[in-house]
């Protein structure tokens, strides 16, 4: 049996976070992941032309301050997203190049839009910084699926279907979440014009490469490939069980996903309360791929190769280029039942259908990569989706209070569970530091 003061279950962003926190107020810990790999939602390579690789989490906003004060602590650095030239989008089967911001609407949905935003921004300020959940105006959200919600509030369907696809972007099917579910991820990021922000800037070196370097800080007292099968706990110690290994800690922070944290079973169970809350809350559909050409050729010819899409398989493009312009590379983002579609087809079907709506939006270029890559998260087994968990109409107010209420010595971290910047890397460092502040408090 091997001791710790804290044993963290996780080397996602959360974990190693918490992990770091603790470390530098010398706790004893042991981080155990059950993957062969740290780093959680997020995955990175170079290819052997030096190209940065990121099928998963990769984008970071200059207002995210944790994950700025990490990138130079461990001496990193941000490229700026490219956004000179034209936007393309693809609304109802018709394509066009549009400069500026505002997408190619009419008048009426534009103004439709507008107005959706100022009312988001009013509600976002209304709803409580803590305990969302105690709020009478959550409560009347949250009987409200997201679809619900904009059809009851925007005045258009040209309005209505643009901001589904915006909804879309963020790997949520409308239909899915609750509304209060979507509003909250807003609050904790400041409001609509904030979240806009939050893909100002990646990872030169990948995003992967930050939880590398965080793991290697704390490398003695890392895992891999070790799966927990079980957590025995009293009010004095908790007892972790993995088919290596067991532990003897003081307390355990649980840092994966809520669906995940299922997983492993508990000894005594948890409460009713946390147990439901987990089981009626998923992760979503989502593919990444990522095309890489021999120079970003759309750039040429006036495009900022941003791509957002109403229509195939193919919902949302962005460029990924390396600074000096060597290779052009292109992410291309498939969310809920369009990654699923996708899923169903053999992979060199699946890769033609893409290669063909990348070459409809931007020529038959887009359609000759010199390499493709992609990920399927719902593959993962240890996490099974992206971005985050989304929770139905009725959950967030009737289980909320679950989601990181310690029980006994067993704490919990993970993006879901932020006050900022939930759903985002950022978010899952912010709760890893919380998780360590809570831990760290009891200990002393």
């Amino acid at each position: 049996m091997k001791e710790a003061d804290v044993v963290i279950v996780g080397a996602g962003f959360a974990g190693l976070s918490a992990a770091w926190e603790l470390t530098k107020r010398k706790v004893n810990i042991a981080v155990i992941e059950a993957m062969d790999r740290v780093g959680g939602r997020v995955h990175s390579f170079q290819t052997k032309d030096g190209v940065t690789v990121d099928l998963g989490a990769q984008w970071v906003g200059r207002q995210q301050k944790r994950m700025q004060s990490l990138t130079k602590e461990f001496g990193l650095s941000l490229v700026s997203t490219y956004t000179k030239g034209k936007t393309t989008y693809n609304l109802g089967g018709t394509i066009k190049k549009v400069a500026g911001e505002n997408p190619p609407l009419s008048s009426e949905g534009l103004f439709d839009l507008s107005q959706l935003k100022c009312k988001m921004e009013s509600l976002v300020k209304e709803l409580p910084e803590q305990e969302i959940w105690k709020s009478p105006l959550a409560k009347e959200i949250d009987t409200y699926t997201l679809d619900a919600w904009i059809q009851s509030n925007l005045l258009t369907e040209e309005g209505r279907d643009f901001f589904r696809l915006f909804a879309e972007v963020m790997c949520v099917e409308p239909y899915e979440p609750s509304a209060l579910d979507f509003l909250w991820c807003l609050k904790t990021s400041g409001g609509f014009q904030q979240v806009l922000t939050a893909e100002e800037e990646w990872f030169a070196e990948g995003a992967q490469t930050l939880a590398l370097k965080m793991a290697d800080a704390i490398k003695d007292h890392i895992y891999v490939s070790t799966p927990v099968k079980k957590i025995e706990y009293n009010k004095n110690n908790v007892l972790v069980f993995s088919e290596k290994q067991v532990w003897k800690a003081k307390k355990v922070i649980v840092a994966v996903p809520p669906s995940i944290s299922d997983r492993i079973e508990y000894d005594p169970p948890l409460p009713a309360g946390r147990d439901l809350m987990t089981q009626k809350i998923g992760q979503s559909s989502v593919r990444k791929m990522i095309l890489i050409y021999e120079k970003p050729f759309w750039r040429e010819e006036g495009l900022n190769g941003l791509a957002q899409c109403d229509r195939g398989l193919v919902r949302f493009v962005a460029d990924s280029s390396p600074n000096e312009g060597t290779k052009g590379v292109l992410t291309v983002l498939s969310g809920g039942r369009h990654a699923r579609e996708l899923a169903g087809f053999e992979k060199h079907d699946r890769k033609q259908i893409v290669l063909k709506e990348m070459s409809s939006l931007f020529g038959s270029k887009a359609g000759q990569p010199i390499a493709f890559y992609e990920k399927d998260w719902t593959e993962e087994p240890w996490i099974r989706g992206g971005y985050s968990a989304h929770f139905p109409p009725g959950i967030i107010t009737a289980f909320g209070e679950w989601l990181r209420r310690p029980i006994g010595p067993i704490h919990w971290a993970s993006t879901e569970t932020a006050d900022e910047w939930k759903f985002y890397m950022e978010g899952a460092v912010q709760s890893g530091e919380r998780a360590a502040k809570e831990v760290f408090d009891t200990l002393k």
